[in-house]
């Protein structure tokens, strides 16, 4: 990934990755704006079926208008390279806010309501999230919202597209539902149940349980 190009875009740094794509601080000429670019790797773009997921997270996103859910501006493919550029938020995350203490009940419960917000949304347009945990909260930083990102692995309920293997457990550990955990079939009380375990961690600094494997 050291020589990704994208047209209309202008990489300025890398502002980290996971297993399936790196995310770019960039410069969105048209429009001279910062955005976070999310760039999939091109050797996971051979496997199959990972392309689709990747844009099916784009989709995912773009359908769902909410103030505290991430914005896509912009999906495609460019130099064999598959994108999406979101907003970009100079503000940290919640796994930064819970390490450093000091979170009150009120701060905690705020958080919880504006996360419990976007999450209606989706449910409402059955989409299931199946990864709320403190590192894909951030703040904007004008007014400190809570932001939903990271749809990745995002389940669609009226989709036929199947992006996991029935029976595998997707998600973290840590936050993941009963049913999560063993491959079975999820609906939004997933959701629910990771977002009161995220509360628990913004409450006592740990999360209700230490697992890194299902």
């Amino acid at each position: 990934m050291s020589a990704v190009q994208i047209p209309g875009y202008t990489l300025k740094k890398k502002l980290g990755q996971g297993g399936m794509a790196a995310v770019f601080l960039a410069d969105q000429e048209s429009f001279q704006r910062n955005v976070a670019l999310k760039v999939m790797f091109p050797q996971i773009a051979k496997e199959p079926g990972f392309a689709d997921r990747f844009l099916q997270e784009a989709r995912t996103v773009a359908r769902l208008t909410h103030p505290h859910i991430i914005v896509v501006h912009d999906v495609g493919v460019a130099n064999g390279l598959h994108y999406f550029a979101m907003e970009y938020h100079t503000g940290n995350d919640l796994t930064h806010r819970i390490r450093a203490g000091g979170m009150t009940a009120y701060q905690a419960l705020t958080i919880t309501r504006q996360i419990a917000d976007a999450l209606a949304l989706a449910h409402d347009n059955q989409i299931i999230h199946r990864d709320i945990k403190p590192d894909n909260i951030l703040f904007r930083a004008h007014d400190d919202a809570a932001i939903l990102t990271d749809f990745g692995i995002a389940k669609s309920l009226d989709s036929n597209m199947q992006l996991t293997q029935l029976g595998s457990a997707v998600g973290t550990p840590r936050y993941m539902s009963p049913e999560q955990a063993r491959g079975q079939t999820v609906d939004g009380r997933t959701d629910l149940y990771s977002l009161g375990a995220m509360l628990f961690e913004m409450l006592t600094g740990h999360p209700p349980y230490q697992a890194d494997e299902a």
